[in-house]
């Protein structure tokens, strides 16, 4: 998890007492940010061997789908994140990691964005996620809105949190 920095070789006295400063810095991976088929900017992200640090939030948008997490791809395996997880990384000195956005056909919705939500662009097979707190009001909107779409509309409520009971 160290390399050393350089230092000035000297020669050994006759008496053997020659001292080198020999320092040394953490090893440093840089992680890079692809938009995989999005549109905008996250800057990369430098880490240092074994020091768990927050992973960067995501800034990619891509039209008509929701961000998801982080992907890496390494050995033919795959290897998810979420923003904001907590990162410890051992590799070693000046590896580059990427990690892919990973995009979801759909919308995430808040409770107040609900009302303002426009279904018609989305494909058919997409998925509704909300997020946060909402309300028994939005979330009746929320289902009309699906209904009204005409499409094969999955409505994920995962995210969702304040829902205890639905009146019929």
């Amino acid at each position: 998890g160290f390399h050393n920095n350089e230092f000035e070789q000297k020669t050994i006295a006759a008496n053997g007492t020659t001292e080198i400063e020999i320092y040394y810095d953490l090893d440093q991976i840089t992680v890079i940010f692809d938009a995989n088929d999005g549109s905008g900017n996250t800057d990369s992200q430098t880490f240092f061997f074994g020091v768990s640090q927050k992973l960067k939030a995501n800034h990619f948008t891509r039209e008509n789908y929701f961000f998801d997490g982080w992907i890496e791809i390494q050995h033919n395996a795959s290897v998810q994140y979420s923003d904001g997880t907590y990162m410890s990384l051992v590799y070693p000195h000046g590896t580059v990691i990427t990690l892919y956005a990973k995009w979801v056909c759909g919308v995430s919705v808040t409770n107040n964005t609900i009302s303002d939500m426009d279904l018609s662009s989305l494909a058919d097979e997409c998925i509704v996620r909300v997020t946060g707190e909402i309300n028994q009001n939005s979330l009746v909107s929320l289902a009309a809105k699906i209904k009204n779409a005409k499409k094969n509309i999955t409505l994920d409520l995962s995210k969702a949190t304040g829902l205890e009971a639905i009146a019929s």
